[in-house]
């Protein structure tokens, strides 16, 4: 009887450490995909907010002036200095960095066959 009591204890602490252990792993993990989601979220909410919104202290949560697409559109093809002449360059950056992405990928690949 004494050595019956022994084994379910054991394999009670088994069980037991074992729900722990995962807990742990999942708290860990979830701390780790905030650490990750949180910088991603703030990046796409600061670019859908007005440009007042957006240097505002304390910083909002998310777009209360609305949504701003334009903000895309006006980085791509207008102006950088706000002289009304388009002289974006995102087309060249564009491209540049597809073409170092390419030519990385490739070079990649051959030293690793």
């Amino acid at each position: 009887m004494r050595t019956e009591l022994t084994v379910d204890s054991k394999l009670r602490q088994q069980k037991t450490a074992k729900i722990l252990g995962t807990t742990a792993n999942y708290i860990f993990l979830t701390i780790m995909a905030l650490f990750i989601i949180i910088p991603f979220y703030w990046m796409i909410n600061t670019s859908l907010k007005s440009g007042i919104e957006a240097e505002a202290f304390p910083p909002t949560l998310y777009p209360s002036t609305g949504v701003h697409f334009e903000n895309f559109f006006n980085a791509i093809f207008l102006d950088s200095n706000g002289d009304g002449i388009i002289d974006s360059n995102f087309a060249v950056y564009f491209l540049n960095t597809l073409g170092v992405g390419i030519i990385e990928t490739i070079i990649g690949t051959v030293l690793v066959i």
